[in-house]
């Protein structure tokens, strides 16, 4: 009989982190969350709802929630807590700041001197560590970047990158048995469009909307010709990925020791392709031709100037301004029953211990988007998907953003909010 893995998780009530642990209890895993005392009280919600599929799991997985800090050089963790460390056969190392606005000393201290303190404290551990790193460890490198590649003299454009690849260094360098995850750019859930903060591409959507609400469908805009391609990965896509990867692996497989893994998309849409993804689900207007504007006159000026625009944090600040949203980006705390989630059959029915690849992922009841899901990026899905508001607080309703009858997207929310009507978009 097969013994159920034991499991050490730190950054559990993360975006990432939490859907993690929901996929390793539902594959029947022991798992022991490290929350900091500090985020007890802050992150209960979240805590109850995976204590809740804990005990709905199928396969016997427990969740247990010790005390720690990666602040701390020792992590702060008790008697029982460093036993479950060091007894675990797999740590998965989720805690890190995923912020580019933040400040370098921040991104410092959270990812590089967390990284130290948690292998200084995993000496004489004998199972497996996964390091979830990122895609921003190829700095600005110009080609492909493979999984067999990281320091290739490229240089790193922000002090984010740059923490990210010293604590991936850091880990390569420990002499444990370890393997490394990156992700690309980190969407909503492909199928509830949840997420847990207004960040990366979501900046995007208060403009696009303001341009589906005041221009026909009929009308088609111009749009510069951009070579480059949005590599985004929905949020259960990269939490599957690395439960089903990383309960796999094994410390005696020396072979496979220190293998890393790219959870991006294999193949990302272009930027003008993701664009009318957008404005399609928004019923927006359509794109028309592409326009090379490389050599126009001015171009070059142009971009200049847009080094002179507010930094990020400015942008980020006011686009949560005008969605009214807190600063920190992070959305009110609404009750359980509002957010949509399908239930633990259809989850498994979807899961069946495979791991598709983002081309392959499919929404399971298809309420959400208008289209067929396997005609969209399911990236597009989580993204599209969680810009309908909820509406009417505990009923789950979902508004369509659509103008009929001169009525817009943003009235039929508030109406929806008050009467608690429960719309969804046509399949």
């Amino acid at each position: 009989m097969t013994t159920s893995p034991r499991v050490f998780v730190t950054g559990g009530t993360g975006l990432i982190g939490r859907f993690t642990i929901e996929a390793l209890l539902r594959r029947g895993a022991h798992v022991t969350m490290m929350v900091r005392p500090s985020s007890l009280g802050a992150r209960a919600a979240r805590i109850e709802a995976l204590h809740e599929v804990s005990r709905r799991s199928a396969r016997g997985g427990t969740l247990s929630v010790v005390q720690g800090d990666l602040d701390d050089t020792s992590l702060g963790l008790d008697e029982a807590g460093r036993t479950a460390l060091l007894a675990a056969d797999h740590v998965f190392h989720l805690a890190a700041l995923y912020d580019i606005s933040a400040d370098e000393a921040a991104l410092v201290a959270a990812n590089e001197a967390g990284t130290r303190h948690l292998l200084t404290a995993l000496s004489g551990f004998r199972g497996v560590l996964h390091h979830v790193s990122s895609i921003a460890v190829a700095g600005d490198y110009q080609g492909t970047f493979t999984e067999s590649m990281f320091d290739e003299g490229q240089s790193f454009p922000h002090a984010y990158h740059r923490s990210k690849f010293n604590s991936e260094k850091q880990v390569r360098a420990a002499g444990l048995a370890h393997r490394i995850y990156r992700p690309s750019a980190v969407v909503g859930h492909s199928v509830t469009g949840e997420m847990d903060r207004v960040d990366g591409p979501y900046l995007g959507f208060a403009g696009l909307q303001q341009l589906a609400g005041a221009l026909p469908r009929w009308v088609k805009l111009p749009v510069p010709k951009v070579r480059g391609r949005m590599n985004l990965v929905p949020v259960d896509y990269v939490a599957n990925a690395l439960a089903h990867i990383g309960l796999a692996a094994s410390a005696s497989d020396v072979s496979a020791n220190g293998r890393v893994h790219h959870l991006v998309d294999p193949a990302p849409p272009r930027f003008a392709a993701m664009l009318g993804i957008f404005l399609r689900e928004m019923h927006g207007p359509g794109l028309g031709v592409q326009v090379d504007v490389r050599g126009i006159p001015g171009v070059d000026n142009a971009l200049n100037l847009m080094n002179m625009l507010p930094s990020v944090a400015t942008l980020r600040r006011d686009v949560l301004d005008d969605l009214g949203l807190p600063p920190d980006g992070h959305r009110r705390a609404q009750p359980a029953r509002a957010l949509r989630r399908p239930d633990d059959a259809g989850r498994a029915r979807r899961e069946r211990h495979r791991v598709p690849t983002p081309g392959r992922l499919r929404a399971a009841d298809g309420a959400l988007l208008r289209r067929p899901p396997d005609r969209c990026a399911p990236a597009a899905h989580a993204l599209c998907a969680g810009t309908r508001r909820q509406g009417g607080a505990g009923h789950g309703s979902v508004a369509r953003h659509r103008r009929r009858g001169g009525t817009t997207g943003r009235t039929r929310r508030r109406r929806a909010g008050a009467g608690g009507a429960q719309r969804r978009c046509p399949r």
